[in-house]
């Protein structure tokens, strides 16, 4: 019987089971970029069709560090992967250009495509990252600068701090030079001493 809500035909059971069209991938990165290194992908040439098999938005494939840069560049109404192993992007000193990502755009490593293929789901990016946090710093405040959301008494305490700080700084310093004042005077008076005893055995002689 056809056309009974509920119940699929044998040939579509068939191609389910088989992965066929049914099992089929559902358009599981089509609001994605996907931006394939040529180095990662020669090491793993199945990425390629893995992505066109998830129907990303694009494909597209970079050799260098500047044409990265000018796929980035591109007006993109998705998300943009950058999909590259970790050495390469090492070697090739990509930090700069990952520090300057916006939200929308991200560096994977392949696993993600290809665990994302494995499971027909789009998995975090966040889980295969190619760089920890330490490889991509935002540059550090200047000594005393402060946040405009920092509480006024944690910026007092600060202050209060390094004060206390300078001033323990000076008085070790001047400590130093008392006693470097009090030895130069004891080594003066010992020379005198010494003087005066060498004089007065001249004189009896």
């Amino acid at each position: 019987i056809s056309g009974i809500s509920g119940i699929s035909s044998s040939s579509d059971v068939s191609a389910s089971a088989t992965g066929g069209p049914v099992a089929c991938f559902t358009a599981v990165l089509a609001k994605c970029d996907i931006l394939l290194s040529k180095t990662t992908l020669a090491n793993t040439p199945d990425l390629h069709k893995m992505a066109k098999d998830l129907a990303a938005a694009s494909v597209e494939i970079w050799k260098t560090a500047d044409e990265l840069r000018n796929c980035l560049q591109a007006r993109r109404e998705g998300q943009a992967i950058i999909v590259v192993d970790k050495d390469e992007a090492h070697r090739n000193g990509l930090e700069s250009i990952a520090a300057n990502l916006s939200e929308r755009q991200s560096f994977v490593q392949p696993s993600w495509l290809s665990e994302t293929y494995s499971q027909r789901r789009r998995l975090p990016v966040e889980s295969f990252g190619v760089f920890v946090t330490e490889d991509v710093q935002e540059p550090r405040p200047a000594q005393g600068a402060s946040y405009a959301w920092q509480p006024a008494e944690m910026k007092r305490l600060e202050e209060v701090s390094e004060q206390a700080h300078q001033e323990k700084e000076s008085k070790t310093g001047g400590s130093i030079n008392l006693l470097s004042a009090i030895q130069a005077s004891a080594e003066q008076q010992a020379r005198r001493d010494k003087e005066s005893k060498a004089g007065g055995s001249i004189n009896l002689l």
